[in-house]
């Protein structure tokens, strides 16, 4: 009786040590694809405006972190501010964002002002200004992480 019994809880043990290793391989498969779709796209943004020719325009791009270009796009707006313009440019990425599916990014602009708006460290009067910015915390909300980070303008070439 004492040997069947032995004998049992090795069963046990073997079929409970290849249960908790196949576990393990799960969680493990699992946490590496949630690592890789948390990773964070980078989208850049850009508006600019010509005031003596009444044209202005935003261009944007999207880039997976394994550097491959998921979007590149831009308009021509008409005549606008140069403050409009580059918020009209972060919108455009948002909604362009939204569209492919992405869930986590890192938006970078070579507007400061825009940045320190976005990041609620300046705060804004303009009512034009402040339905851009409710626009953009509202295409935000779509998103699990979404960053605002300023860039040297020289960074920005592409756009």
């Amino acid at each position: 009786m004492y040997m069947l019994y032995i004998g049992v809880l090795s069963v046990f043990a073997v079929c409970s040590l290849w249960s908790f290793l196949w576990f393990l391989l799960i969680l493990f498969t699992f946490c590496l694809q949630m690592s890789t779709s948390l990773q964070p796209y980078i989208g850049y943004a850009n508006g600019a405006s010509r005031s003596t020719q009444n044209i202005s325009s935003t261009a944007w791009y999207i880039y997976a972190l394994i550097s491959e270009l998921l979007s590149l796009q831009g308009i021509c707006i008409g005549r606008s501010t140069n403050n409009i313009i580059e918020y009209s440019a972060v919108i455009r990425l948002l909604y362009d964002s939204i569209s492919h599916g992405i869930c986590h990014i890192v938006v970078r602009i070579d507007s400061q002002l825009v940045v320190l708006h976005l990041n609620n460290v300046y705060s804004v009067h303009s009512p034009t200004m402040l339905r851009m910015i409710l626009r953009v915390f509202l295409l935000g909300r779509h998103f699990d992480y979404i960053q605002y980070q300023h860039i040297p303008r020289s960074l920005n070439t592409l756009v």
